[in-house]
């Protein structure tokens, strides 16, 4: 299920974030990216629309669309 981002939810997009960040600029220390969640979490997100993929009532994914950038992370599927 696709819904809008809800308070609860921001530890989870928070960690799903700086994981596909970290992943995604391996180049990059990973402090810079640790050192961005402040910034996320208070201004990127409350700026904008952020929906989360929730799956057997667990956020698997998420998406923000702001005006100057865009924020696409999903979860891998791990098989059970």
């Amino acid at each position: 299920m696709i819904r809008h981002l809800n308070s609860r939810d921001m530890d989870k997009v928070l960690d799903i974030w700086l994981r596909d960040s970290v992943k995604a600029h391996d180049f990059v220390d990973g402090k810079f990216w640790e050192a961005r969640l402040e910034d996320i979490r208070d201004m990127y997100i409350p700026d904008s629309e952020t929906y989360v993929y929730e799956e057997d009532g667990e956020i698997r994914g998420f998406f923000s669309l702001c005006k100057y950038s865009r924020i696409f992370c999903i979860r891998p599927f791990i098989a059970a």
